[in-house]
């Protein structure tokens, strides 16, 4: 980082969310791809653990995970994923299911 011409060398802020592509749900919640941790996943997302999507496609690491806020209640809520997220699409299907794309040119 560079010094800021205002504050100076010292770094005041220190976020690490990456929040991408809002879409809201049919009941006005707002959902985002969002960095809510570290890149490196947990370990039933990894190989030799039974979760089912280790078991399909096991990963060490996602950067970008998933958050949705509630304006009714004014909470965030945050959705760890096996899999790194970037793009969010709502079907039109009876569910309403959330897809995520890969997650990025990064992503392997």
């Amino acid at each position: 980082m560079q010094p800021s011409a205002y504050w100076g060398k010292e770094p005041i802020w220190d976020g690490h969310s990456s929040i991408h592509n809002a879409m809201m749900d049919s009941e006005g919640r707002v959902w985002f791809s969002a960095r809510i941790r570290p890149a490196p996943n947990p370990d039933f997302c990894k190989k030799g653990s039974d979760h089912p999507s280790a078991k399909v496609a096991p990963l060490d690491a996602s950067p970008r995970q998933a958050s949705v806020y509630d304006p009714k209640t004014g909470k965030w809520m945050f959705i760890d994923t096996c899999f790194p997220t970037h793009h969010l699409y709502f079907a039109k299907d009876a569910n309403r299911t959330l897809w995520f794309s890969q997650g990025g040119p990064a992503s392997a």
